[in-house]
């Protein structure tokens, strides 16, 4: 998962947005580690569950902003007018884990990434 968030991460560009969706368990935060591994970032990726957002620079000056709705259910309240202003930044980038039900807000350009769990106990990654 790490070596596959890392080569997309490679490729990313100021402005991409991506939301992950998948069961608890399937990878999410390890893809954004390894994201963020591509962009150069060295500071350690943990999962923002509990504070909603972390935020990391890259060597550049590269923003990634690693949102985790999980804990906000459908209730996105306030977190909504700061996930619109992320989206029209486009200084950054933006990854958003649990976000099925913001997909009202989303832009167009979005890449949508479906995390899973196969029957042989692996993972499986895919883009929609």
């Amino acid at each position: 998962m790490i070596e596959l968030g890392r080569e997309i991460g490679f490729g990313l560009k100021s402005g991409a947005i991506l939301l992950l969706s998948g069961d608890l368990g399937t990878g999410k935060t390890t893809f954004v580690r390894g994201v963020a591994r591509g962009l150069g970032i060295k500071e350690e990726v943990t999962s923002p569950s509990f504070v909603i957002e972390k935020t990391y620079t890259s060597p550049e000056g590269l923003v990634l902003r690693h949102f985790d709705l999980y804990r906000l259910g459908t209730d996105i309240g306030i977190i909504r007018e700061t996930l619109k202003e992320a989206f029209a930044d486009k200084i950054g980038i933006v990854i958003i884990e649990w976000g099925d039900e913001i997909e009202n807000i989303l832009p167009e350009e979005t890449q949508r990434w479906r995390l899973t769990h196969t029957e042989d106990g692996n993972r499986e990654v895919e883009k929609q």
